[in-house]
């Protein structure tokens, strides 16, 4: 079964919609959002040195940047 585009009607071929990890290597080697999320948090600082990565204070709140409207 394929997916479906925004309009839930038109099919899409989901080789057009993954991300290539390895461009390099032959084929589609996807790249999962896990993967991306754990690279992501591994990339954070490590400002207390013990081995693992802090989250920043600045993500305790909201950042302010989405607006909910009435």
């Amino acid at each position: 079964m394929k997916g479906k585009d925004v309009d839930c009607k038109t099919p899409v071929d989901p080789f057009t919609r993954l991300v290539d990890s390895n461009p390099a290597a032959p084929n589609v080697q996807e790249l999962k959002q896990y993967q991306a999320f754990l690279g992501y948090l591994g990339a954070l600082p490590d400002s207390d040195a013990d081995g693992v990565p802090n989250i920043p204070a600045s993500y305790a709140t909201p950042a302010g940047r989405i607006k909910v409207q009435p």
